[in-house]
């Protein structure tokens, strides 16, 4: 008979091999066919929507398990993590979630699979420390002040930092110092309300905690945080709002 864990190995398996087949799929569109996306054919299409169709299933399949799983089916999951590194288990607070990569992307899209509310991600950062590579700190990751970058751009102002990187580059001009429409800035990408909304469950000294662990990142590339209003991000005032 084949045990709990196992099928969530599987599942997870499963999924993040449907994610990246859906993804790949839709890489080879968009390198193929670019906007003209009337010219891609059906087939092509057809297997894309079916990938993610099949992974969302089995991610609301995989998310009802881990609410169900008990205390030693949890224990054998992170015992199991030299069969799938990918699977982290945080026992302290009853959280289970793994990672899924993008294909041809140095970013990562995580797969939250939560027992409780957003705070047990800040407690398993102030519990595990934030250094795995997902949360690592930036002044760890890309060293700031040892390498002399020519730019260094910022996600909230990355439109008009790319204007101005462009500007300055030779042999650039007219629509190809435009991003497009698919790597720009979405507005309202970042909702304040959400972020508050998240940390008001959390206690104000474990945020605390969390900003001390995050401090040098928050004072170099000038961000700073209100416990008060819960809003985080460039040149807040005592209400949350940007000056």
């Amino acid at each position: 008979m084949i045990s709990a864990r196992w099928k969530i190995i599987t599942r997870i398996r499963e999924s993040m091999t449907l994610i990246k087949v859906g993804l790949l799929i839709m890489l080879l569109v968009i390198l193929r066919f670019g906007n003209n996306i009337d010219s891609v054919p059906t087939s092509m299409l057809q297997k894309y929507y079916t990938a993610i169709d099949q992974s969302d299933a089995r991610v609301k399949w995989l998310q009802e398990a881990c609410r169900t799983l008990s205390d030693s089916d949890r224990y054998k999951l992170r015992k199991s993590r030299h069969v799938y590194n990918h699977i982290l288990v945080d026992d302290a607070n009853h959280m289970l979630f793994c990672d899924a990569p993008k294909t041809g992307s140095t970013f990562f899209k995580m797969l939250w699979l939560k027992y409780t509310r957003g705070k047990s991600m800040v407690h398993y950062l102030i519990d595990h420390g934030p250094y795995d590579y997902h949360w690592i700190p930036i002044s760890l990751l890309c060293y700031p002040c040892e390498i002399s970058y020519d730019y260094i751009a910022r996600l909230e102002t990355s439109n008009l930092d790319y204007q101005y990187i462009f500007s300055k580059l030779e042999n650039v001009s007219g629509s190809d110092k435009r991003l497009p429409k698919s790597v720009a800035t979405y507005k309202g990408a970042t909702d304040v309300d959400v972020v508050r909304k998240y940390y008001r469950t959390v206690p104000i000294n474990v945020t605390k905690t969390l900003i001390e662990n995050y401090n040098i990142d928050f004072h170099l590339f000038g961000y700073t945080w209100n416990i008060t209003s819960h809003s985080c991000g460039p040149r807040m005032n005592a209400n949350g709002k940007e000056y």
